[in-house]
């Protein structure tokens, strides 16, 4: 066995209760790491710097998986991976993964291009939401997320899974809000927020080369300090008296009509 492999066989390995704890938020936040389950996520999670350790019933199983030479594994029985895993019937492979900067110099980083598209998370709550909205966004080529401090946990398994890996793809902030704003407007960003009240359409609204587009919590939409904060506010144009959408479905009708739109 190659000296970056171990084999574990008892649940109750110092290993194992490690990567147990990292199910919980308070202990992920603390080490800074994260598992992703599936044979997919550990793909993804692969081809960034931060996968530090994969975790499977099979050796053969990381054969197709790049760099998977350079990071630490451990053979371990589905017993153990049915403990650290999530779902009902789990994939025999998991990973851990190095949380990335999610703080004000990565936010600098996404501003230093002459073109910009961003997207503001005003307290999503719902982590299957958060997870749509990001894959969304790396979908439709925007670059990056700023979440407020108070928007679900990141790395939450839901999250994580409707992800679909694209987590992996684009850069992710979260920091006060208002903080971030004042940041967007010294750079020239210009920051639409979506509301139901005094709004433009979105075919009224010429968008400029540098942007930030804020959507709201579920239930209550953009808080009042954030929205006092927008430059503009936005709606999509709905008929048959249906006032509001689904905030992942929103963002995506959003973000798809301004992709190629500047």
């Amino acid at each position: 066995m190659a000296e970056n492999r171990i084999q574990i066989q008892s649940i109750n390995n110092e290993k194992v209760k490690y990567l147990q704890s990292l199910k919980d938020k308070k202990t992920r936040n603390q080490e800074k790491k994260f598992l992703v389950e599936g044979f997919h996520l550990v793909e993804e999670a692969a081809k960034t710097p931060d996968l530090q350790m994969i975790v499977t019933t099979d050796e053969s199983y990381i054969s197709s998986i790049p760099f998977a030479s350079q990071v630490e594994i451990l053979i371990v029985t589905p017993v153990i991976i049915e403990k650290l895993s999530t779902t009902v019937h789990p994939q025999q492979i998991l990973g851990v993964v190095k949380m990335p900067d999610d703080g004000q110099k990565q936010l600098e980083k996404l501003l230093q291009t002459p073109e910009v598209k961003l997207i503001l998370l005003d307290e999503i709550n719902d982590p299957g939401n958060l997870g749509t909205i990001i894959r969304t966004t790396s979908a439709f080529g925007y670059d990056g997320i700023i979440m407020s401090s108070n928007t679900v946990d990141l790395y939450n398994e839901k999250v994580i899974r409707a992800t679909q890996g694209t987590l992996f793809k684009i850069p992710m902030v979260k920091m006060n809000l208002q903080e971030a704003i004042a940041i967007l407007k010294k750079h020239q960003v210009k920051c639409y927020g979506t509301c139901l009240q005094q709004a433009k359409s979105l075919q009224e609204i010429q968008i400029d080369k540098k942007i930030a587009i804020c959507f709201g919590n579920e239930a209550r939409g953009i808080s009042q300090p954030i929205l006092e904060a927008m430059d503009e506010r936005v709606k999509i144009e709905m008929k048959n008296h249906v006032e509001s959408l689904n905030v992942a479905i929103a963002s995506a009708i959003i973000m798809y009509e301004w992709m190629n739109k500047a």
